[in-house]
């Protein structure tokens, strides 16, 4: 949802993260949604499939813990 706001309401540019937790096959044909180019995208997946994010650059997680873990230490970087 912050996805959609806009960068004026923060006082510093805002780090901006997506977490998909998914196999990434497309069963439902819908059109994929636009990501701004400066959003990191996170893809949970244990089964180790990318379907639909093959051409959509991702850091891939094991674990739903990794993938917040990661998101954590990278916000708490960008504090500094």
């Amino acid at each position: 949802m912050f996805l959609i706001e806009s960068e004026w309401t923060w006082r510093q540019t805002p780090q901006e993260f997506t977490v998909f937790i998914t196999d990434g096959l497309d069963n439902v044909g819908i059109q994929p949604a636009e990501l701004k180019s400066n959003t990191e995208v996170l893809l949970v997946n244990g089964a180790g499939s990318k379907g639909i994010f093959e051409n959509i650059d991702h850091k891939a997680f094991e674990s739903v813990p990794a993938a917040f873990q990661y998101l954590v230490i990278q916000v708490n970087k960008g504090e500094n």
